[in-house]
């Protein structure tokens, strides 16, 4: 979850002239989890409303979701009516025009923060189909023209004052990973990206709220890396960073600071480490 609310216009850089298919970003902070672009000589480094801006175009309301790109289509995702409908938008990357839009009407209006606009997880795609999380509103896949593939519930009982629903969708093979929460209900989820299937789920009780106003969540989209040989996946949690295993969603170990009861940001790669909590090897914190 970011702090700031992108503005209710939509702009592309003029990195789009080159080949996004080598430079796609299909998911938050890019291929790898990163933040990195891929290594290209060309990208701005310095824009203004009228300096390397290739088109702007006006969304219909604001948000904390990045925009994902898939060769020339970009995705992102919304919310209007208060909440009661969500929505994922896709526009060409070449003059910014709406290509087409799918919406769901959810119905209530969950609790929130207005700096957290609903429908605060990017979208996520694996080149073939794009995903939307919509929180309670249900998980949803698309293919790459906006036919629905298939759609799921994964409950309708997560809540916070701040606002639920902000980690991002990710993949590991065929096993799409979401990460529902915060609030009185918290869970990961391991998804066959192909059908919708549940494959594994994990309550997460030592993250849940008391209530919804409790100063206590985490946000955090999962990251994964490779770890001594075997591919982990870790989410900063209330007070612990936890590593899990992608593969069945099981505990691989957690390291913590008991006296931080919010996390909004994801693991950062930094050599053996990762940040905010700082690890080597097998989850020993330094």
């Amino acid at each position: 979850m970011q702090y700031s609310m992108k503005p209710c216009i939509l702009a592309l850089l003029f990195l789009c002239h080159f080949s996004l298919q080598a430079n796609d970003w299909p998911s938050w902070r890019g291929p790898n989890g990163d933040g990195k672009l891929a290594e290209a000589e060309g990208y701005p480094v310095d824009w203004s409303p009228d300096h390397n801006l290739l088109w702007k175009v006006p969304l219909p309301s604001p948000g904390n979701s990045s925009p994902i790109v898939v060769g020339e289509k970009l995705f992102l995702t919304m919310a209007s009516d208060q909440g009661q409908a969500r929505s994922l938008h896709c526009y060409s990357t070449k003059d910014g025009s709406l290509l087409w839009e799918k919406s769901t009407t959810y119905g209530r209006k969950d609790q929130t923060h207005k700096t957290n606009p609903y429908s605060s997880a990017s979208p996520f795609s694996d080149g073939v189909r794009v995903y939307a999380w919509h929180g309670n509103a249900g998980i949803f896949a698309y293919d790459l023209d906006g036919n629905e593939i298939w759609k799921r519930e994964l409950g309708t009982d997560y809540a916070h004052i701040w606002g639920p629903n902000a980690a991002s969708p990710i993949v590991h093979g065929d096993t799409l990973i979401i990460h529902a929460g915060p609030g009185v209900a918290v869970r990961l989820f391991g998804l066959d990206r192909n059908t919708g299937k549940t494959l594994w789920e994990k309550e997460l009780p030592s993250a849940v709220s008391n209530d919804v106003g409790q100063f206590k969540g985490s946000w955090a989209t999962p990251l994964l890396i490779e770890n001594a040989g075997r591919t982990e996946m870790l989410i900063g949690l209330p007070g612990f960073l936890t590593s899990f295993d992608p593969e069945d969603g099981s505990e691989l170990w957690k390291c913590g600071r008991p006296k931080r009861p919010c996390l909004h940001q994801r693991a950062r790669r930094s050599e053996a480490r990762c940040l905010p909590f700082r690890i080597r090897r097998a989850g020993h914190m330094e």
